[in-house]
């Protein structure tokens, strides 16, 4: 029998490179897949709390019912992971500085730095919305109850990287593009067959929370959005 799936939604291909191997050597109870949003969905413009979760359940079935094969049946699911980067999205106001050096957002421990602070500022605003709405579901309906087809629901939590990704992996939290697959190819030969090494990584970066909501209550205080973390440790802690 096919093993199931456990399905990371993340935003790009370099949490792909960096984290697939790693997790399939360290999750072997179920075959970990990847569904890439192309953007951070949670501060993507036309997404909103009235319709977050059915973006979700739009990217879950892109990845389900792929123009070609391989293709799944919401059976094949046992889990859903909202991977997301936090941006500094919870940090006070004023702590986004404009500076006309940057045209794209410049992060520190302590600020933000952005020509026009407006361009941080929405989409935290609109990050802050999203996250408060996925933050309490435990669950995602993938396919409603009908006289034909039993109700389909899997499993579902959002985890996060502080202040981002490349932050939380490799300290680095202004890292270049043309850097991101190579460091995340780095982070795979490191850890790709090293299980017990990726979990005591993911020890070293957790923020001091050992449970799921605590971990979001710490991450929204203060400039916590900011520093380098991650909750991740609590998703591989009930493995």
């Amino acid at each position: 029998m096919a093993k199931k799936i456990i399905l990371l939604i993340v935003e790009g291909p370099s949490e792909v490179t960096a984290l697939a191997m790693p997790l399939r050597s360290l999750l072997k109870r179920a075959n970990v897949e990847f569904q890439i949003v192309g953007t951070d969905i949670t501060s993507r413009t036309g997404v909103n709390p009235q319709n977050i979760k059915e973006k979700l359940r739009d990217e879950v079935f892109k990845f389900l019912k792929p123009p070609l094969p391989p293709r799944f049946r919401e059976e094949d699911l046992i889990e859903v992971l909202l991977v997301t980067d936090m941006d500094g999205a919870y940090i006070p106001p004023e702590a986004i500085s404009e500076d006309a050096a940057y045209q794209k957002a410049f992060y520190t421990q302590e600020h933000i730095f952005h020509e026009d602070r407006n361009k941080v500022i929405l989409p935290h605003e609109s990050k802050q919305k999203n996250l408060d709405t996925l933050i309490p579901i435990k669950k995602l309906t993938l396919r409603k109850k009908t006289k034909k087809q039993n109700e389909i629901v899997v499993p579902f939590r959002v985890y996060y990287f502080s202040c981002n990704l490349d932050h939380a992996l490799y300290n680095e939290q202004n890292l270049p593009d043309k850097e991101k697959v190579p460091r995340a190819e780095i982070f795979e030969l490191m850890y790709g067959d090293n299980p017990d090494g990726l979990l005591s990584f993911f020890e070293e970066i957790a923020v001091p929370c050992k449970e799921f909501y605590d971990s979001w209550d710490y991450i929204k205080q203060g400039l916590n959005s900011l520093q380098r973390g991650s909750n991740f440790h609590v998703y591989l802690k009930g493995i």
